[in-house]
């Protein structure tokens, strides 16, 4: 699972500080929100599996987007 600390490490040793770069960030929150407005009653571990399923097997040409987390939920 990727968390806000792995991100940091991964930023300071791939990328200079000084670099431009479009990063979303996508939270456990999000997919609770989106679920509960869905009507889905979710946990917490449920929405970590989405969050890493997004992480991991999204269609990187499509992006992450509310469809592709409606789709994991």
């Amino acid at each position: 699972m990727t968390t806000v600390a792995k991100l940091i490490t991964h930023l300071q040793t791939h990328f200079h500080p000084n670099d431009c770069i479009a990063a979303p960030i996508w939270r456990v929150d999000d997919v609770l929100e989106r679920a509960e407005d869905l009507g889905h009653n979710i946990s917490l571990p449920q929405a970590e599996t989405v969050i890493h399923a997004l992480h991991t097997d999204h269609d990187a040409s499509l992006g992450i987007t509310w469809e592709t987390i409606e789709y994991y939920l």
